[in-house]
């Protein structure tokens, strides 16, 4: 039996072996367990004080309750409390007892298959004039994925290398989550196609909960500047979390360009702008890249206002030697105004073998720009 004789909740496991049916209730829920389900619907079972046959209209309230449960059926239903009046602990907790067990023996007799679906929690204290809760097991919480790689995530690779994927997603938070559904490894650099061994796939509630899975990817003979593959898991609710890895195959160019002196209008307001870059340097120098620019607003005499702006840009450009020279390709939105967006090119010298910096106008002698890009992968083999 239960000790009840605080009037704190107390939860019970229950064993019907008497009826040869096994474990009708489950072990009691950790803390955060009602965070994962639907408001408590609360029931007026028992018509006395000291009753313990089940009424048969709240008892088929209550069985109508437990079958709207939308879960697998490998998975919990959701949790069941019984509340029993204060009073003499022995007494009461023997009346929490034989309601509990009265309770589930007829809704196990009603078909609903609750032997081990269901949480049990047993309260002494009040509810008003109900004696029976029930709150529906929901899994609202994406599962939880964590990734490693050899090599790391950002590390170089060439053709024919292999980029080994570990992969381990849990989706147990409260015991009242489904359960792992698939783990996928997606090559999204090759037009989304699977990596070998992915998707797994697993039953609803299955042991154990954290499934792991080891993947292999090689990258192919004329790769990409950028190998990305995505890393995801999903539960039998069809939520999901996911990771990105990108491996450059190429040098890795990052950094800013800033406007740095602005005379074209000098009755107009100061002007601030800033660009951050990131670009691939393929094998054979071609540069391509992309990039995000903010701009402010400025006015000018006579009431004229440019509104502030931000936005894309797509690059592309050419490694000569130790000269680097970024065109901005295309941008959005298209009316972002010169001279915050520099057309021409952006011409920089690479001073260590790895920093690339210098000063540029856009063809327009009042405007200058200064950039500066490190090298995130040089030095790699």
């Amino acid at each position: 039996m239960c000790n009840i004789e605080k009037p704190v909740a107390v939860s019970c496991a229950f064993r019907f072996g008497a009826l040869g049916l096994g474990a009708l209730a489950m072990l009691p829920l950790a803390g955060p367990s009602s965070a994962q389900q639907t408001t408590e619907t609360l029931f007026n079972v028992f018509p006395g004080a000291d009753s313990v046959d089940p009424a048969p209209k709240e008892l088929a309230r209550l069985a109508g309750a437990i079958r709207q449960a939308k879960v697998p059926r490998e998975c919990p239903l959701g949790e069941l409390t019984i509340y029993t009046p204060k009073g003499d602990p022995i007494f009461q907790g023997a009346l929490s007892d034989t309601r509990r067990d009265a309770v589930l023996r007829e809704l196990e007799r009603l078909g609903l298959g609750v032997a081990g679906r269901l949480f049990v929690k047993q309260v002494q204290g009040s509810a008003g004039k109900f004696d029976v809760g029930y709150s529906a097991a929901r899994d609202d919480r994406p599962p939880t994925l964590t990734t490693t790689s050899q090599p790391k995530k950002g590390s170089k690779v060439k053709a024919g290398q292999t980029i080994t994927v570990t992969m381990v997603a849990r989706d147990d938070a409260d015991r009242l989550q489904t359960g792992v559904e698939s783990i996928r490894l997606i090559a999204e650099s090759e037009g989304g196609r699977d990596v070998a061994p992915t998707p797994m796939r697993y039953a609803p509630c299955s042991d154990p909960r954290e499934k792991r899975v080891v993947a292999t990817y090689v990258v192919p003979a004329n790769p990409p500047p950028i190998v990305r593959l995505r890393a995801c898991a999903w539960d039998h609710a069809n939520h999901q979390d996911c990771d990105v890895g990108e491996f450059p195959t190429g040098e890795i160019w990052a950094g800013t360009i800033r406007l740095v002196k602005d005379q074209r209008n000098p009755v107009c307001s100061a002007i601030t702008s800033e660009a951050s870059y990131t670009i691939v340097v393929r094998g054979d120098g071609d540069v391509s890249g992309s990039g995000t620019f903010n701009h402010s607003g400025y006015t000018c005499p006579g009431g004229f206002t440019a509104p502030a702006t931000n936005g894309t840009i797509e690059l592309v450009g050419k490694k000569t030697g130790s000269t680097l020279t970024v065109y901005v390709n295309d941008w959005e939105p298209k009316n972002a105004p010169v001279p915050r967006l520099p057309g021409g090119p952006q011409i920089v010298q690479i001073v260590d073998g790895k920093t690339a910096e210098g000063t540029f106008t856009p063809g327009i002698p009042e405007v200058v720009f200064s950039v500066r890009l490190e090298c995130r992968t040089c030095g790699q083999p």
